[in-house]
């Protein structure tokens, strides 16, 4: 039998070739989708801005730390989440995985690349619940404003969970291709 030909009771399977293109585009995904959540972790995820009466506060949260700003004398004692962490280590697992699958183009590294871009979509929405909570929080009282805005670290981490998202998709199509069904020209053997 050939390669990649599989015969059972008198079908004949062909595996279908493996797609460079497919594997090239879901390495570019994996590989822009890690850039983007590293980069997107050094910046600005949501902006808070209050105002009570002349004083003024603003906190920056990066995934990484809190920076406060404005003109509240006293010091916000208050950690941001380090979703950095996960973010960076996600998006460098997507990165290798991307390299391993267009260097090798075999089952194990598209499986690899589809459970990298799993885990990033995963890091990417538990940011996303912690940054909408914060989006949701607006209030507006007499003598007392407090909005939240989005930043572009915020854009970069969601910009890096479609493209994870997109990625494993087509690093699944990538590890199983389809395989077409044809009769066999032998005969069977039954006896």
């Amino acid at each position: 039998m050939l390669a990649g030909v599989s015969e059972f009771r008198g079908v004949v399977r062909v595996a279908g070739a493996q797609r460079p293109v497919l594997s090239a585009l879901t390495t570019l995904l994996l590989c822009v989708a890690g850039g983007s959540a590293v980069g997107g972790s050094f910046g600005v995820l949501v902006e808070e801005f209050e105002q009570a009466g002349g004083q003024t506060l603003t906190l920056s949260y990066t995934s990484w730390r809190l920076t406060q700003g404005g003109t509240y004398p006293g010091k916000i004692y208050f950690q941001a989440p380090q979703f950095g962490y996960p973010l960076v280590v996600t998006g460098v697992l997507v990165v290798l995985a991307g390299l391993w699958l267009v260097l090798r183009r075999d089952r194990l590294a598209a499986a690899v690349g589809a459970v990298a871009a799993g885990m990033l979509v995963g890091t990417v929405w538990a940011v996303g619940m912690v940054v909408a909570a914060d989006l949701a929080a607006v209030d507006r009282t007499a003598g007392f404003t407090a909005t939240w805005t989005s930043g572009i670290g915020f854009w970069l981490v969601s910009g890096a969970g479609v493209a994870a998202l997109g990625a494993c998709v087509l690093a699944l199509l990538t590890a199983f291709p389809r395989t077409r069904v044809v009769p066999s020209p032998y005969p069977r053997e039954d006896a």
